[in-house]
């Protein structure tokens, strides 16, 4: 489910060829059950699935899953100054030990419920307010020339939202290390070049379908 805003980039996600067995792969961890394939792997280096997680306590998750060279063409295809999905997972490989690498991470963080998409039986509703405005963009520590650099986004409700930016060059750097699996941050802003533009692009993008508000780390009026 790319952030992408056009009937082509949809009509791909859609025609991805189904995994008809949705068989449960268990895996040997604490929290997590299982991981269930719900589109087929065509290339595990390369591409992009949508999954399910099931954890031990009887929650499961979806979760489309990305490595960053597949992010990369996506945004440079559809010409995305960003790449949040509703559901996004970075990963070196489409593979299950990278996937739990980083559902655990989320588990550890406690950000799960802000990443992932809990499979309830009923959708909740969407607010029927109007739609807040960035008002300000404010860089925090670092440039914005930098990876890791913290922005925080002042929306026009009042609410302030933290974020930290990286590229996608630089997410795919970390991920070529070794033991690194996954690459999991609260608050990720993945984007194409790290600039203003962009990143306002970016934030402009989210702000379109509430991801400000899902991805964002929330601020109190003392932070």
């Amino acid at each position: 489910m790319s952030n992408a805003n056009s009937d082509e980039s949809y009509f791909k996600r859609v025609v991805k060829q189904v995994d008809a067995a949705l068989k449960p792969i268990e895996v040997g961890h604490p929290e997590i059950q299982a991981v269930i394939f719900v589109t087929v792997v065509e290339d595990p280096l390369d591409d992009w699935a949508d999954i399910w997680v099931d954890l031990r306590d009887g929650r499961r998750y979806a979760f489309t899953v990305y490595t960053p060279s597949m992010i990369a063409r996506d945004m440079e295809e559809e010409d995305l100054a960003s790449h949040v999905d509703y559901d996004q997972l970075i990963v070196r490989e489409v593979t299950v030990p990278c996937i739990v690498d980083g559902v655990s991470k989320m588990l550890q963080m406690g950000c799960i419920d802000c990443m992932g998409a809990l499979q309830v039986k009923s959708t909740p509703r969407r607010s029927r307010r109007k739609r807040p405005e960035i008002r300000a963009v404010k860089w925090q520590r670092k440039p914005p020339s930098h990876s890791g650099t913290e922005i925080v986004a002042e929306l026009t409700d009042g609410h302030r939202y933290r974020f930290t930016a990286f590229s996608i060059s630089s997410i795919a750097e970390k991920l070529r290390k070794p033991r690194h699996l996954s690459f999991v941050e609260d608050g990720l802003l993945v984007v194409r070049e790290l600039n203003e533009d962009c990143i306002r692009k970016g934030l402009e993008e989210m702000l379109e379908w509430e991801g400000i508000q899902r991805h964002g780390v929330r601020l109190h009026r003392s932070e």
